[in-house]
């Protein structure tokens, strides 16, 4: 007779910023395996970098009037799902000999 096994693990709760994963699979792909590498050097630059994007942020009070909005509040997005900055005028920016 056949017998079934079957191995589970499940874990639960939050990584810090800074983990770099790597994940193998078996050559019949029955398998996979993962290694977390955590580095405190890593997680600290990973903090930083999200401190920054945070700081620098385009929905960033005092920002958003750079954007176009619909009537809701909601933004414009562009075919792509990305912000569309709002004009700054018409006309030409560049003269013609360097077209």
């Amino acid at each position: 007779s056949l017998s079934r096994r079957s191995l589970t693990n499940k874990r639960s709760g939050e990584l810090p910023a800074g983990i770099k994963s790597h994940t193998f699979f078996s050559e019949d792909g029955a398998w996979a395996y993962c290694i977390c590498i955590y580095t405190e050097q890593a997680t600290q630059q990973a903090r930083a970098i999200s401190e920054s994007m945070t700081r620098n942020s385009p929905l960033k009070e005092g920002r958003v009037g750079s954007y176009e909005v619909n009537a809701d509040g909601s933004f414009k997005l562009d075919k792509e799902g990305g912000l569309i900055p709002r004009s700054m005028g018409k006309g030409r920016v560049t003269k013609k000999e360097d077209l």
